[in-house]
């Protein structure tokens, strides 16, 4: 049953293909001359069941190719995309689970490290001790949750503790300790750069140079677990650069104190 509903779904696929291309008189033509060969079956005689054969093998044939070009077009034009988007790898999770991916990267940068979070915990713990060596080599741009939008009393960051299962205020905290972590690096250095974004959450960002890694905030799930994608050059990482500048203006979000 399950070889044949994936033959089913396969030549239903072909055929809105086949439809949809240049070719749909070619496969209509392997049917026709298939059914031929069936009705000469039917008839009496050595002569026309020997035509009737190679008919019907002819037209199967000429099926098998025409599926066969429509499945490799398939994969071209899913290739395609894929190329088009900038899209190179997809983790289950983020951050020690892929610490290593980051780290490749961040040796050679050379121009452009952007940053976009909640509290930025888990970065502060692995990375903290390579700001410095970041704002020598880059423009380092760190956006945090403001943890006081949209108002104290019923900020993102205690909605996202909820969402997360944390303790209320964790985020808080988190923004806090960073700001604190950085305050001498960044009086004493434009390059690095930390402002407090004032709008709902909805992806994380690391920006090192070309190559970008971003992630969706998911429901009762850190983020921390939340699937992770690696793109470079595309669609996709023009769009979320241009999210992360939209949050870096003025508009939606304050310079760090």
């Amino acid at each position: 049953m399950k070889v044949t509903s994936t033959l089913g779904r396969t030549m239903r696929a072909a055929w809105r293909n086949a439809t949809r291309s240049s070719n749909p008189v070619y496969f209509l033509v392997q049917i026709v001359i298939a059914m031929a060969g069936g009705i000469m079956l039917s008839i009496e005689g050595a002569a026309w069941t020997a035509v009737g054969t190679g008919l019907i093998a002819t037209g199967i044939a000429g099926l098998v190719a025409f599926f066969h070009v429509l499945l490799e077009e398939g994969r071209a034009q899913r290739q395609r995309s894929l190329e088009r988007s900038g899209l190179h790898s997809i983790f289950a999770t983020r951050s020690v689970s892929i610490r290593s991916e980051y780290e490749d990267r961040l040796r050679y940068a050379s121009r452009q490290i952007d940053i976009l979070g909640f509290g930025l915990n888990s970065l502060r713990q692995d990375f903290s001790g390579s700001f410095d060596e970041w704002a020598k080599r880059c423009n380092v741009r760190v956006l945090l949750l403001d943890p006081d939008a949209p108002d104290e009393k019923s900020s993102y960051a205690d909605a996202r503790d909820r969402e997360e299962g944390a303790n209320l205020g964790t985020i808080r905290a988190e923004v806090r300790q960073f700001l604190d972590e950085t305050q001498a690096l960044r009086n004493s250095n434009t390059n690095f750069t930390v402002r407090l974004y004032r709008t709902m959450p909805s992806v994380n960002i690391f920006r090192v140079d070309s190559s970008m890694f971003f992630g969706p905030y998911l429901l009762h799930q850190p983020s921390r677990r939340t699937p992770t994608l690696l793109v470079g050059d595309g669609f996709l990482f023009d769009r979320l650069m241009d999210h992360f500048e939209q949050l870096w203006s003025d508009e939606n979000s304050r310079p760090a104190p």
